[in-house]
């Protein structure tokens, strides 16, 4: 590969670096709120309790994660990283089954969103490659 090639391939990975850290950020925004939501409500009795467990452990936890995962595929994309290739696939990945998950439960627009964000980012890996 000559120099201009890899410089390509290189800007590349940094724009694929701030696409994901800023998906990463707004799944980390959607995350605190579950999180202040379900702590607020946590104290609640009967079924108000169950629903803020059920924010806390099946919304805001999983939102969290998933955000602090693509904010260090960013960080390494951004760096340059030769992990961070890998690790935004497998990330992708991850948010496809979510994605399916969301179809599955009749959440027709976050999942077929998911299911295209999965899919370009999987497409610009694979094409960026090259």
């Amino acid at each position: 590969m000559d120099v201009s090639t890899l410089q390509l391939q290189a800007n590349h990975n940094r724009a694929l670096g701030f696409v994901i850290g800023g998906y990463g950020s707004l799944w980390g925004i959607i995350g605190l709120l579950a999180l202040v939501f379900g702590l607020l409500n946590i104290t609640d009795e009967g079924l108000g309790g169950f629903a803020a467990m059920v924010i806390l452990f099946g919304v805001a936890l999983p939102a969290l994660l998933f955000a602090i995962c693509a904010l260090v595929c960013a960080v390494g994309l951004w760096q340059g990283r030769r992990w961070s290739r890998s690790a935004t696939g497998g990330l992708a990945v991850l948010h496809l089954l979510g994605a399916l998950f969301l179809l599955a439960n009749q959440l027709w627009v976050p999942g077929l969103l998911g299911i295209a964000i999965s899919a370009a980012a999987w497409w610009y890996l694979r094409r960026s490659h090259r």
